[in-house]
């Protein structure tokens, strides 16, 4: 088993639920069940661009000693929703804006889907001109 990418320390790693793992050095959130790495950097909350920047923006990221970033799928991205809260997402994830961020694009021709962190609800819209947040994942482990 391969180990992850960077080391556990108290300083600056927190551990939450057993699934999350927060680095705030490298701004990343590892989600063990899904061996996927979030990105969770301070501009995570702000960035807000159209789907097509989005995409261009996350397979073009040089981030955390990964360059193979893509924008998350819906099922992904529901995954570190917590309703209870707000924004709706895992307390591991500091940097989150309770608005729209992007998801992968469906099969529905001239839509786009998104999950709303004011709700952690899955929403569509047509056309892909409206700007939303976007949040990378990467694959940690192969």
């Amino acid at each position: 088993m391969k180990t992850l990418f960077f080391t556990l320390t108290l300083a600056s790693t927190l551990i939450y639920g057993g699934d999350f793992i927060a680095n705030a050095k490298s701004h990343t959130v590892v989600q063990n069940s899904t061996k996927l790495l979030w990105q969770d950097d301070p501009s995570s909350a702000e960035r807000q661009m159209s789907y097509k920047s989005a995409m261009a923006y996350c397979e073009t990221l040089d981030y955390a000693d990964h360059t193979d970033w893509r924008i998350p799928s819906a099922s992904q991205l529901l995954s570190i929703t917590d309703t209870r809260r707000t924004p709706a997402i895992s307390i591991a994830f500091f940097h989150t804006a309770s608005g729209c961020y992007w998801v992968e694009h469906g099969s529905i021709k001239g839509h786009v889907g998104m999950i709303d962190f004011s709700d952690g609800m899955k929403k569509s819209v047509n056309g892909f001109e409206q700007t939303c947040h976007v949040r990378c994942v990467v694959h940690t482990l192969k």
